[in-house]
């Protein structure tokens, strides 16, 4: 039994090695070709895990969700220069444990100057533009502010653990539905999910944990339940709402009746009139200056240059 463990052990020993790699490497922006180079082979041994070892048992899929966690607790502890994302979670989180709407108030407002005389708050991006977190997002951020302060670590924990959650909640689903667990790889050693939610700590782990709780849920016969995890998982992160007919045709009326329930109490405690109208505008800003998050965009405009 041991044996057939250990090509499972070794590919997630040869992974973690990676994981401790970026500490020598960083920081990520200034070292970008050996950091793309070890996201690519992390890649490489996820993939080859996912097409070659079998997971037959669950002693197997332990084996994947105890290296899941250790890559996830290896990357959680380091800075995250990537992405300054987390540093507008504990923003918002600070305007408004000290009385402020951040749906009111962008951070370079007149009405936040004696809020920034702290360290989070040079690295903000868009400071001219309210936040675009919806309100789930701002009460998980204010929860953590208030448990631990400005500290980056255990934000990014949080939405780790999300994320490691979703995880497990993905294997009940595939053994509920008989279906093979060797998908489990594409998802537990994952570059882009460990570096995402651990490293850079992104509140989108939340929604994906909503989502699936939400599809357990349907797969149970809970569809009240189930909607009112959907609309949670929205008013984490706005895009699930692109499924809600799946949704609605899958579970019916009872999955509408707590979408609609459960969303209107959440969103009727964070905005008001003029804070939903400054939030749409945000949006709205983000939409239209998409290179926030355009990697592809880049990468074809640079090869797009050198052509032309």
């Amino acid at each position: 039994m041991t044996r057939r463990l250990l090509p499972a052990i070794a590919a997630g020993t040869a992974l973690e090695a990676i994981w401790v790699s970026l500490y020598w490497i960083s920081p990520l922006r200034e070292n970008s070709e050996w950091f793309v180079a070890s996201m690519l082979a992390a890649f490489a041994v996820c993939v080859a895990s996912f097409l070659l070892i079998p997971i037959p048992d669950r002693r197997s899929v332990w084996v994947i969700l105890a290296f899941g966690f250790a890559f996830r607790m290896t990357a959680l502890s380091a800075h995250p220069d990537q992405s300054e994302d987390v540093y507008r979670y504990l923003w918002d989180a600070r305007v408004a444990v000290r009385g402020l709407d951040p749906y009111a108030y962008p951070p370079n407002a007149p009405e936040t100057e004696s809020l920034r005389d702290t360290p989070i708050y040079d690295p903000l991006n868009s400071k001219s533009y309210v936040t675009a977190y919806p309100p789930l997002s701002q009460l998980i951020f204010r929860t953590v502010y208030s448990l631990f302060g400005e500290r980056i670590t255990p934000m990014k924990a949080v939405f780790s653990l999300f994320e490691f959650a979703s995880l497990v909640l993905a294997w009940r689903l595939l053994s509920a539905l008989n279906l093979r667990l060797e998908p489990l790889f594409l998802m537990a050693w994952n570059p882009l999910f460990v570096f995402e939610f651990s490293h850079s700590g992104h509140s989108d782990s939340a929604a994906l944990f909503l989502v699936l709780l939400c599809a357990w849920l349907v797969h149970r016969g809970r569809a009240a339940w189930a909607g009112a995890a959907f609309s949670g998982a929205v008013l984490a992160k706005l895009h699930p709402a692109l499924w809600l007919p799946i949704l609605l045709r899958t579970a019916g009326w009872r999955a509408f009746a707590g979408v609609l329930v459960s969303g209107s109490i959440l969103t009727g405690c964070y905005f008001n009139a003029s804070t939903l109208v400054a939030y749409i505008r945000s949006l709205k800003a983000y939409v239209q200056v998409f290179e926030f998050n355009a990697s592809a965009y880049y990468l074809i405009r640079r090869v797009a240059a050198h052509v032309a």
